[in-house]
């Protein structure tokens, strides 16, 4: 004779406790999520302080085009 035991469905925790390593494991990636957001949107802002700052420090120098 075989015997068949359920030890709380796909989950692996208790029925209808609406928690499992899955959930964990969703909310800690969508945590992670949020902070790469955060750092890329902060780095951006960042380079443009940066960039926006920055001014030749020659004259540009046009070939042709004018008079003389």
């Amino acid at each position: 004779m075989v015997g068949l035991a359920i030890c709380g469905g796909a989950s692996g925790g208790e029925a209808g406790s609406g928690s499992g390593w899955w959930l964990e494991r969703r909310r800690e990636r969508e945590r992670e999520t949020a902070e790469t957001r955060a750092v890329g949107a902060g780095f951006l802002l960042n380079l443009d302080l940066i960039f926006s700052s920055l001014r030749p420090s020659t004259q540009p120098l046009f070939i042709g085009g004018g008079r003389g």
